[in-house]
């Protein structure tokens, strides 16, 4: 089935410094609420701070194309300036039960792409990280890692200590001759619904407002909060001091234990982790289709000589492993 790209709906979306040049003939896919808007747990403000309209004069770094094609089978073309992705995508989207493993859900295969050309055209590295800006003291704490790591927990804990949101799920920084630079990330959480009205109930309402959480998907038993209440004003913060902890959190845990990385290629590689872990990590497209790998060998040797990079950097206060429960996970900020 022949369609001109002429006939195509566009749309020119950019991300931080990175702008994408959209052609569809599936308009609604690429207008869907559920992944540009700010309701959803799938939604690409759950990673990004904004996803927003680009000039258009603006250069697109890459093109993505999306057909949607009745009754063909998916097909995926992954290339540095082009992703293109063909099939019946309207009957995809209709019987995939997580919509986070769609194409624009925030675990799919834009999501991956976006992060790798961000790497690739700006030298941008993405950690799946959460990151509190102190501002008296001009600190930037980071805390990296999966599931388990706690993200949520440091969160609630740093706005109890004056800290400030600057991202939920993402940590973006770039180094260049004025030093390292760090761009504001998603401002919207995914957090347990029982939080509402567990030991983070009395911070969620304070400094957020929240009375309680509108679940609009659930996966997990999560929903989407808003941090704007509680987020910095700077949409980019350059050369504060960094702490990155690297964290698993027990609940109950009595104790808090840290471990300084201290020696620079130890830490690099620890950091290396934590930034690509969304680009390598492998995942089922819409449930039926093993998607393609966006990294290659080349990003690869430039994301940890820039890791390498982060971590001799004079803003680096420390790299810490940290194992630690709920209730004394600050601990390690203060060691």
């Amino acid at each position: 089935m022949h369609i001109p790209t002429q006939a195509l709906y566009q749309r020119k979306l950019q991300i931080i410094h990175s702008v994408f040049q959209i052609g569809t003939n599936a308009p609604w896919l690429v207008q869907a609420e559920e992944y540009f808007g700010t309701k959803d747990v799938q939604s690409l403000l759950t990673n990004y701070h904004s996803v927003s309209e680009a000039p258009e004069s603006a250069h697109a770094d890459a093109e993505v194309l999306l057909l949607d094609l009745p009754d063909q089978p998916l097909c995926v073309h992954v290339a540095p300036r082009q992703l293109w992705i063909s099939g019946d995508l309207s009957a995809l989207e209709r019987d995939v039960r997580d919509r986070r493993y769609s194409i624009f859900g925030n675990m799919g295969l834009f999501f991956r792409y976006s992060l790798a050309a961000l790497q690739r055209f700006h030298g941008i590295v993405s950690m799946h990280a959460s990151s509190f800006y102190h501002p008296e003291r001009n600190e930037l704490l980071i805390v990296g890692g999966g599931s388990g790591a706690g993200k949520s927990v440091y969160l609630f804990e740093g706005l109890r200590r004056g800290y400030q949101v600057f991202t939920a799920e993402m940590t973006f920084f770039r180094i260049d001759a004025d030093g390292v630079h760090f761009y504001k990330g998603a401002l919207h959480d995914n957090v347990w619904t029982g939080s509402i009205q567990g030991e983070f109930a009395d911070v969620i309402r304070e400094k957020l407002g929240v009375q309680h959480l509108e679940q609009r998907q659930n996966f997990l038993a999560k929903a989407v909060i808003d941090l704007t209440p509680a987020a910095t004003a700077q949409d980019v913060i350059s050369n504060p001091k960094v702490l990155l902890l690297l964290s698993r959190l027990e609940q109950d845990r009595p104790t808090c234990s840290v471990t300084p990385i201290d020696d620079a290629r130890t830490a690099a590689c620890r950091v290396y982790e934590v930034a690509s872990e969304k680009l390598q990590s492998g995942y089922v497209l819409y449930e039926r289709y093993a998607a393609p790998n966006v990294d290659d060998a080349e990003l690869q040797a430039q994301r940890f000589a820039l890791c390498l990079q982060f971590v001799q950097g004079s803003w680096l206060r420390g790299v810490r492993k940290v194992v630690a429960g709920n209730r004394n996970c600050m601990e390690a900020v203060q060691f």
